[in-house]
């Protein structure tokens, strides 16, 4: 029944994102300050289907991560902070998605 939920500081991998998985109803998620967060764990994030809101800050995530933030059509508010994504990449990118 997990509809919202926000990590902060803590260590976030694949078996993470696994559980993440295990909340259909999950449509609000924040992944704070997490030193551990890559692009990859982005593509798995990007999966999860009902997801409106996503909030990101992780100083690991690159341009690497847009096509698959692209590809969440659901999203209604994306959040990105303290990354190495490049302004330019993510006009780019959701311009043309």
């Amino acid at each position: 029944n997990l509809e919202s939920l926000s990590i902060n500081r803590m260590i976030f991998d694949g078996s993470g994102v696994q559980a993440l998985a295990k909340a259909p109803k999950l449509s609000e998620l924040s992944i704070n300050g997490s030193f551990t967060m890559t692009d990859d764990h982005v593509k798995s994030v990007a999966g999860l289907k009902n997801v409106k809101s996503l909030i990101l800050s992780g100083f690991n995530l690159t341009d690497a991560c847009l096509p698959h933030l692209a590809k969440m059509k659901q999203l209604e508010k994306l959040s990105l902070y303290t990354t190495k994504i490049t302004p330019e990449r993510s006009r780019a990118i959701f311009e043309t998605s």
